[in-house]
């Protein structure tokens, strides 16, 4: 109960920064609303929410790129935090 109230602070920095700079981007690069709004679900809640939005907002079209997109998040991910892990343990002397 003591952590709870950080933990929702750090989480609602840390999505409303990527919020922010998903609208900013959108701007940049021309992309539209959807096309942000489904990235921005894909990297937060991963391919399965994103997916889930798609359909939901019939945007059929769009259903099979927000899955794409999500996993490709998840491989992505996945190769940079085991990279980090390697990098941590080194710098604390560990590996």
């Amino acid at each position: 109960m003591t952590t709870a109230p950080s933990l929702f602070l750090w989480s609602a920095v840390a999505v409303s920064t990527h919020l922010g700079l998903v609208l900013v981007g959108e701007r940049l690069l021309g992309f539209t609303r959807k096309e942000s709004c489904l990235a921005s679900n894909a990297n937060i809640g991963g391919p399965t929410t994103a997916a889930g939005m798609a359909a939901a907002k019939s945007w059929r079209s769009s259903l099979v790129p927000a899955l794409l997109i999500g996993i490709m998040g998840y491989a992505t991910a996945t190769f940079v935090g085991v990279a980090c892990a390697a990098v941590f343990r080194r710098m604390q002397g560990l590996g």
